[in-house]
């Protein structure tokens, strides 16, 4: 059970993750970034099937709703959720945690719920060692703590290699990739021009031994994201949708996304663990 403790835990730790927002022009927003966030990650802790839940549970417990303030409408949580500036939080998360060890792969999230190619139009098709799925492509970076930093939903059919690219360019230490991520003269030309040192798994182990010799026990830090994508699916079932209301693999996958960054970072940055009994991080 989430206590108020819990609640100003979470906040503290999205108060450090969520950069204050500044005005320029329009009129001024009543509720800030940090508390789009905070009902989102909470949303996604509770384990409601629908925003709608959320707020009757939280409106129940006058504790919670003292902690947590005045709540949004639906509409303006799913609204501004969907304009959150996700690079300008990627790059405060980078700052603040000053990782130099990154891990980058891609998981299929496939949409269980599609009935047909007509209500589907912006899904295709991917493959992976599993075979054809139908549905999206999520890849993520997370560091050797297993934090997430970065994500991106692609097409399934999208190449890894034109993803990473745009991901990795304001990344500085040591990445761990699988080959499909650099293809051809852009790992050469990689790891010659950026800040950034690329440990590449070769196609076969066989043909280049020294590998297992040198890189070994950094390669095997990929178990981190690899558990994390479990987590992802298992834990907090992105491939789910909600009931009720607008709702997105996008908007999923984003909530999914600041929940775990925030557990991470308060229990590895903060060293103040939320909801260990979660076990994510």
């Amino acid at each position: 059970m989430i206590t108020p403790k819990d609640i100003r835990k979470v906040k503290e730790a999205v108060r450090e993750i969520i950069p204050a927002h500044r005005q320029v022009r329009g009129r001024p927003r009543e509720y800030s970034d940090r508390t789009i966030v905070l009902l989102y990650v909470l949303f996604t802790l509770f384990r409601c099937s629908s925003i709608v839940e959320m707020y009757k549970m939280i409106e129940g417990k006058k504790r919670l709703l003292r902690v947590i303030g005045e709540l949004p409408s639906r509409q303006t949580l799913s609204y501004r959720l969907r304009r959150l500036d996700i690079e300008a939080i990627s790059r405060r998360i980078i700052e603040r945690i000053k990782g130099g060890t990154y891990i980058i792969d891609s998981t299929p999230i496939k949409d269980i719920t599609s009935q047909g190619i007509k209500k589907c139009k912006n899904l295709k098709f991917g493959k992976n060692r599993d075979g054809f799925f139908w549905g999206k492509k999520g890849h993520f970076i997370i560091t050797e703590e297993g934090i997430p930093v970065k994500f991106r939903l692609t097409q399934a059919n999208e190449d890894d290699a034109r993803v990473g690219k745009g991901m990795l360019d304001d990344l500085n230490g040591l990445i761990i990739a699988d080959r499909g991520y650099f293809k051809g003269s852009f790992l050469s030309q990689f790891t010659k021009e950026g800040d950034l040192r690329a440990i590449v798994r070769p196609r076969s182990r066989k043909k280049d031994s020294s590998f297992k010799e040198k890189h070994s026990q950094t390669y095997s830090k990929r178990w981190k994201i690899e558990r994390f994508f479990q987590k992802m699916k298992e834990v907090f079932r992105v491939e789910i949708p909600r009931k009720g209301g607008r709702d997105d693999l996008l908007s999923r996958v984003t909530a999914l996304f600041l929940t775990v960054v925030t557990l991470a970072f308060s229990k590895f940055v903060l060293n103040d663990p939320i909801l260990d009994y979660l076990n994510c991080c």
